[in-house]
């Protein structure tokens, strides 16, 4: 059995050299047609007011409603709706990142949400209007990926090794100003996988995700509606194995702009999770803040936030917090967002205080390259351990580089601090994680429709629980079609 997991993995990576290889060659043979390519597109670019190379990246969108980058180990990428984006497929057995499309679009700078061919320059006119653009799209895509994993189900005793072929298909149907989301939109997407392994085929799974998301305006008022419906199947870190889960985010924000300088917004939020053999949990709340620009770059508010979480067969929790958020343009190139206070949180007649923050930086110093810097702190019920919540500290790192405006390069790194404390009086509590990662990826793309990727994962994670200590290593490719 062993010699014959040897054998495939040597059959895997001479199949990704010789991918590599095709790669390389297809490279050289576009190279003067990527450089014609290039000074055209800069010249749209400069047309359509804004640089629309893509960021390829492991989280180049905001966090995940709860202010945490998708640092599990089923980390998954994602290019709805960029239809000009070639697809990393970093994880093929998950086919969506677990986090709302509207924090997956929050902070990219004048990227488009749906690829349109670029507009061509055009000469002036009699002084007629250029007719708008469409406000409806519908898009198909598709994408199959392979990847071998030496520890599918994240063990540190039992490790056994696969080959993971997944087959995705998704449609996405959008109307309105889904462009620049300044005015009326609304979004409505479904994605479904196929994930087959070679040599355990008892743990095939279908994953999809339905997501519904909209915008509506009334003056100064702004409604934005997310909903999303998650069943995946795959690794976790908190559970240390394969778990199967249905995650329910539900979320209505409303802004209001008070003055030119003074917004106030109310937000209500509902995130269900259920587990087929582990501990389902309930989180409701509302946030309420102000934000006033106190400079022409810098905005200052107050932020309140109160939530109620409830975990099967562990104390209910009632939370209290207070942040203060900002928000610092300091270039064209360089921006500063992030909140940060203190959570006080209540359960079986005990109080305890925490500090929480999420904080990033983005930094795009040329055109196609792209820096982004996220820290986090905030606390999870745990879906494995009877009446325990885990405190997740971490810091992520991720470059990106486009070439010849046909490659792109993704380098990402992460690392996360689990500390488990209980909060039930049995609660035997003590368990501490510390995870690292580190995630390069390259692809070229052939049309704005067609790419092929490649990519290689190791993570490790340091747990003073021997049953939650592993380390893995993955290497694997897709090929994505977008229509």
């Amino acid at each position: 059995m062993k010699g014959s997991i040897a054998l495939r993995s040597i059959a895997f990576t001479q199949l990704a050299t010789i991918a590599a290889g095709i790669v390389l060659t297809s490279c050289a043979g576009v190279y003067a047609q990527a450089e014609t390519s290039d000074e055209t597109t800069s010249q749209r670019s400069e047309s359509r007011g804004s640089d629309t190379s893509p960021v390829l990246s492991v989280n180049k969108k905001e966090p995940a409603p709860g202010d945490r980058p998708v640092l599990s180990v089923n980390q998954a990428e994602s290019t709805l709706f960029e239809a000009d984006e070639p697809v990393l497929f970093l994880d093929p057995s998950v086919p969506m990142p677990e986090q709302s499309l509207l924090d997956q679009r929050a902070g990219i700078f004048a990227e488009t949400v749906l690829d349109e061919a670029a507009i061509p320059e055009t000469k002036p006119s009699d002084g007629k209007e250029v007719q708008d653009r469409k406000k409806w799209a519908l898009q198909l895509r598709s994408r199959v990926g392979m990847a071998y994993d030496d520890n599918i189900f994240i063990s540190n005793t039992d490790r056994v090794a696969d080959t993971v072929l997944t087959v995705t298909g998704g449609i996405s149907l959008i109307y309105g100003d889904w462009r620049s989301r300044s005015e009326n939109f609304l979004v409505a997407d479904y994605e479904a996988s196929g994930v087959f392994y070679f040599e355990n085929p008892d743990q095939n799974s279908f994953n999809q995700i339905a997501t519904l998301m909209g915008q509506y305006r009334i003056q100064r008022l702004l409604m934005q509606l997310r909903s999303q419906y998650l069943y995946l199947t795959g690794a976790e870190r908190d559970i240390g194995d394969l778990a199967t889960r249905n995650l329910i985010n539900n979320s209505l924000r409303l802004s209001y702009d008070l003055s030119d300088k003074t917004a106030l917004t109310a937000e209500g939020f509902a995130n269900i999770a259920t587990y087929q053999t582990f501990f389902n949990s309930y989180e409701f709340g509302a946030k309420f803040g102000a934000d006033y620009q106190i400079l022409q770059k810098v905005r200052v508010g107050p932020e309140a936030v109160i939530g109620f979480l409830n975990v099967v067969d562990s104390p209910s929790q009632v939370y209290e917090q207070i942040r203060a958020r900002a928000t610092y343009d300091a270039t064209g190139k360089l921006s500063f967002d992030g909140s940060a206070g203190i959570e006080f949180r209540q359960f079986d007649s005990e109080n305890r205080t925490y500090f929480v923050f999420s904080l990033a930086a983005n930094y795009r110093p040329f055109a196609g390259t792209a820096i982004t810097l996220r820290g986090y702190r905030r606390l999870y019920g745990s879906a494995a351990l009877e009446g325990q919540d885990f405190i997740a500290t971490g810091v992520e790192l991720v470059f990106s580089q486009r070439f010849f405006q046909r490659i792109y390069l993704n380098v990402t790194t992460g690392y996360e601090n689990d500390e488990y404390v209980g909060i039930a009086q049995d609660a035997d509590a003590g368990r501490v994680d510390n995870y690292v990662f580190v995630r390069p990826a390259i692809a070229f793309a052939f049309t704005r429709w067609v790419s092929i990727s490649v990519f290689y994962e190791f993570r490790q994670n340091f747990s003073n629980d021997s049953e939650f200590a592993f380390y893995n290593n993955r290497v694997g490719g897709a090929v994505a079609f977008q229509f």
